[in-house]
């Protein structure tokens, strides 16, 4: 792939003050997430793509940490003493 603009954006890719590519590995990353299907993106329209799937993340986190807290108390907890003459190593 050879590009004087960002396919997505449009930003000049060649000059003073242009953008660069992003790996195929990011773009392949941002495309799943937000369900998109671009060839490429550059360091300047990535950025607003990758704070939106972080703040995703984030919430789903804490989605799933008030999930938790609701349910925690119903999770079994069981102890026992250990076995004569076991042998084990710490990791």
């Amino acid at each position: 792939m050879n590009y004087d603009k960002c396919p997505n954006c449009g930003k000049s890719l060649k000059g003073f003050l242009s953008a660069d590519l992003l790996l195929q590995s990011k773009v392949a990353f941002i495309n799943k997430y937000l369900n998109e299907n671009k060839e490429a993106y550059c360091t300047s329209c990535s950025s607003p793509l990758l704070y939106k799937i972080a703040d995703n993340f984030r919430k789903q986190k804490g989605d799933i940490e008030n999930r938790l807290k609701q349910i925690i108390h119903i999770i079994p907890v069981m102890t026992s003493p250990a076995p004569v003459k076991w042998d084990y190593e710490v990791i």
